[in-house]
């Protein structure tokens, strides 16, 4: 998008200047800028063309948050004493689940170990059937990812061996958002692209990062479990981001 801003005045030394910007280039990851043109967008999984067959989720939203006062060497060792939990604390999880009793649609405990003993980063919340994009829905999810991150604190000191004295430290300042909308380009990347590797000849980035879709309606998805094996870097090829 092209916009011409002549004689700019400026502020510290009063000469005129000219100022062209050529291209806004949005980085947020909700495609602002050509939200106008539905052509170009798609507007979570619903599948291009279609719009009626699709119930036009997006994946989960998730609140980050930090505990302390852990026992960090009772962790370790539940974790290696269960090495069929393909997550950590992922049969207490299901047991729980079974009974209602857990309070977030998720099938293990996301958990990282900071440098300092004692505090752990959670990526266990998991906020359903909220779009990102609209204007009062991201602040429904500030609200429900917070009373999630009340909920499961008291689930760890109750359930999980090794929280049984751990506090709240602090929450992300703001809830993730991990889809709103896409662009509908002119090529749409394939399971098999991904999976072989394919190289294009308009390639532009490259990713070496698993698949990682989260169910907007449920419990699955995410890099572990039954995700689908790619190649170790894949590539995005430019024209998958336009739309002639």
């Amino acid at each position: 998008m092209r916009r011409n801003f002549p004689n700019l005045r400026s502020g510290c030394t009063g000469h005129r200047r000219q100022t062209i910007r050529h291209l806004r280039c949005d980085c947020r990851g909700s495609h602002g800028c050509p939200r106008n043109d539905d052509r170009t967008l798609r507007v979570s999984r619903r599948e291009p063309h279609r719009r009626a067959d699709s119930d036009g989720l997006a994946q989960p939203q998730t609140l980050f948050f930090r505990v302390q006062n852990v026992d960090d060497a009772a962790v370790e060792d539940y974790v290696r004493s269960h090495p069929d939990d393909y997550r950590p604390y992922a049969s207490i999880v299901a047991a729980a689940t079974a009974e209602g009793r857990f309070p977030a649609p998720r099938r293990g405990i996301g958990l990282y170990k900071s440098m300092e003993p004692g505090v752990w980063r959670i990526n266990t919340g998991r906020v359903l059937r909220r779009n990102g994009a609209e204007a009062t829905e991201p602040s429904q999810a500030e609200i429900e990812g917070r009373e999630q991150t009340v909920a499961l604190l008291n689930f760890f000191r109750c359930e999980l061996p090794g929280f049984q004295n751990a506090e709240l430290r602090d929450t992300a300042t703001q809830i993730g958002v991990r889809e709103t909308r896409r662009i509908d380009g002119d090529y749409e990347l394939t399971l098999d692209d991904l999976r072989s590797g394919r190289s294009f000849p308009d390639v532009v980035a490259l990713c070496g990062y698993p698949l990682d879709i989260h169910d907007p309606a449920g419990s699955g998805g995410g890099t572990g479990g039954d995700a689908p094996p790619t190649a170790n870097i894949y590539q995005i090829p430019y024209t998958k981001t336009y739309r002639l």
